[in-house]
């Protein structure tokens, strides 16, 4: 069990940490950083001003020394099985130094700068934890699992791939067990008697949503049943969208998500999951100043990743190299989700457009698939946009009715919590991916999420078979939705909301299509916000994403600001200190000069033709010198495009 609040009290050398309800007083040393454990309330000075506190994220060290991240705002999201959840509203990063006074100029910049991107981090939407239920783990995996594990704390036993604070959490405890073995040394604590791990708090990133007592008042059980879906975003190779595809050398996807679909009635606990994950091949998509950059197959995971020799650097892969590495890498990431669901065959619901920028990455995906098992992996291609257009979404219905025997075949998990027994286990899991993972996906997997339930609620009695659904629009006019008057839009909103939190972590707007997800159909007013939310994507992932990038790389410890010597690193990347360009001479003078051109030929060209002159020839003659400049140093900008955008400094892929 974790502690559930704190008060902090602050004092010019020390604070004081209190864990409300007992006699436990952590103390930060402001001045040497050393952490002390007292068991005795009266060592708070008295009149200190104090705050709450919900949760410690963990620890960070970074130039000046170590930062504690602490939890200072959060709502409850509901209750599961009788355990909340919070999500975090607020957080706050608190220096165990009082200043930063022997840095360098250049430190305290690079200081500021890495302050700055862990509290990007810290303001992301879709945080959640809780004290008391482990929301890192499906209900299947905790099922497998020895009564002794689950008899760990939250912080022993959650699943580091989606434990979103486990690097901070593990200094975090390192610093606790050392403050602990030394005061066990001198006899005052009881190390039996004293648990460090109920300072650590495990926090997923993705999106938790509950609806208790879906059937309405009417419902026959007077306790209410409860819905809820948990995504977990996984931490093996995050990024933002342009800046993170496809898979790394150890097989990692990116935006990898496992969403968990739970539904308890009448003693019957159910869960159904699903993972998204980028397209599993070698790929590429740089920002470029293009709407939507090319989609390069290959790149540089190949300089470490062969099937016989290795790949130098720059060396030119031969179409059929790069298509047994493809296919290699794609047999290891299936292999790998085979040994870690245990769920046997994975369903790939690929739903790329057949023409266009993704018909190559769809054509060597499937290439990539050919030689994989059938009974292990099946592959199913679906074009969306080609099938549905922007108004025939009811034609969802031709990919459902392909799914439907793979859905029943795989079932799900259900426990029997009157009898505590497993009645049955989720055997497939379903793989959707888009060239995002985002939008179309959404919608395909509350299709399948609809149908999942619906076949819960055949097991238990509360549906007939006949009533199951056929179409892609069932969550408005199934017999479900008939049953309960109102779930139905309370299901398309949680997953309308679901959409939009994995949407926002990844490419920083909210998803595209919920008008769909939330009402069934297309509205106008949703292809507006449509286009609204594109050109904001378009903005981000140009110019803010190589920043919110490294971000994540200094939260989750994959980059850190000291070698291994303790030596502490200059924050510099391809860019130098600035974050365009290469930091070559050649390319610097382009990123300052061109847009200077650019926006003074364009002032000019509306100063022609706002501004009359003697002779109109004149004027034609102003405009069309002014209007080419502008046109050539637009050109210009976009043939060196990737030299203007926000690129990484740290991990480039």
């Amino acid at each position: 069990m974790v502690h559930d609040e704190y008060k902090l009290f602050t004092s010019p050398d020390t604070y004081y940490i209190l864990a409300l309800g007992t006699k436990e007083v952590l103390l930060i040393d402001r001045i040497s950083q050393d952490l002390r454990i007292e068991q005795d309330l009266n060592i708070i000075p008295s009149g200190l001003d104090s705050m709450t506190l919900y949760g410690l994220w963990g620890v960070v060290r970074l130039l000046s020394g170590y930062y504690l991240l602490v939890i200072t705002g959060r709502e409850k999201v509901g209750d599961i099985f009788g355990h909340i959840i919070w999500k975090i509203t607020r957080s706050s990063m608190l220096p165990y130094v009082k200043s930063d006074i022997t840095l360098s100029d250049i430190q305290t910049q690079d200081e500021r700068a890495y302050c700055q991107m862990l509290t990007n981090v810290l303001e992301t939407e879709g945080f959640y934890y809780s004290t008391s239920f482990d929301i890192t783990h499906t209900q299947q995996r905790l099922s497998d699992t020895p009564p002794e594990f689950r008899n760990k704390s939250l912080f022993e036993r959650c699943d580091p791939r989606f434990t979103w604070n486990r690097f901070l959490l593990t200094t975090w405890a390192d610093q606790l067990a050392s403050a602990a073995s030394r005061l066990c040394g001198e006899g005052v604590l009881r190390m039996a008697t004293w648990d460090r791990f109920a300072y650590c708090v495990p926090v997923i990133q993705g999106f938790v949503g509950i609806i208790h007592n879906p059937q309405g008042d009417s419902g026959s059980d007077k306790r209410g049943a409860v819905y809820a879906i948990i995504s977990r975003r996984s931490v093996q190779r995050v990024g933002t969208r342009f800046n993170s595809r496809g898979l790394d050398q150890s097989g990692h996807a990116s935006n990898t998500i496992e969403t968990e679909q739970l539904f308890e009635m009448d003693g019957n606990r159910f869960s159904f999951v699903q993972i998204r994950g980028s397209v599993p091949l070698f790929w590429s998509q740089k920002p470029n100043l293009r709407y939507k950059p090319a989609v390069l197959l290959g790149g540089s995971q190949l300089t470490s990743f062969s099937v016989t020799a290795p790949v130098e650097s720059g060396q030119k892969v031969d179409e059929a190299s790069l298509q047994v590495a493809q296919s290699a890498i794609a047999r290891h990431h299936f292999n790998q989700l085979i040994y870690t669901y245990g769920y046997g065959r994975q369903v790939i619901i690929n739903l790329l457009n057949q023409t266009g920028m993704e018909r190559p990455l769809g054509r060597a995906f499937a290439e990539a698939t050919m030689d994989l098992d059938e009974n292990e992996v099946k592959y199913e291609s679906f074009d969306f946009h080609r099938e549905c257009g922007s108004t025939r979404w009811d034609r969802l219905s031709i990919l459902l009715d392909r799914l439907i025997p793979d859905l029943l075949a795989s079932g799900q998990f259900h426990l029997d919590l009157n009898h505590s027994k497993v009645v049955s286990r989720q055997t497939g899991v379903f793989r959707s991916n888009c060239i995002d993972c985002l939008d179309r996906t959404n919608v395909v997997q509350s299709m399948l999420a609809w149908c999942a339930l619906e076949r819960a609620l055949i097991t238990i009695g509360q549906l007939s078979p006949q009533s199951a659904s056929t179409s892609a629009s069932a969550s408005t006019n199934s017999a479900l939705a008939q049953m309960w008057s109102g779930f139905g839009f309370r299901f398309r909103s949680i997953w309308a909301d679901n959409a939009d939190y994995c949407s926002l972590q990844y490419t920083g707007t909210r998803a595209l299509k919920t008008d769909f997800t939330r009402t069934g159909k297309r509205t106008l007013r949703g292809m507006l916000m449509d286009g609204y939310h594109s050109l904001l994507r378009y903005y981000m992932n140009n110019f803010t994403d190589g920043f919110r990038q490294d971000a994540m790389h200094l939260f989750l410890g994959q980059y850190l600001v000291h070698d291994a010597d303790g030596t502490p690193k200059p924050l510099t990347g391809p860019g130098g200190r600035g974050r365009r360009g290469s930091g070559r001479a050649d390319t610097e003078w382009r990123t300052q000069f061109l847009p200077l051109v650019f926006t003074f030929a364009l002032a000019m060209s509306v100063l022609c033709v706002a501004v009359p002159t003697a002779h109109w020839t004149e004027q034609v003659t102003y405009v069309l010198f002014w209007g080419t400049a502008s046109v050539l140093s637009a050109f210009a900008i976009f043939a060196y495009g990737e030299e203007f955008v926000d690129r990484p400094r740290f991990c480039p892929d």
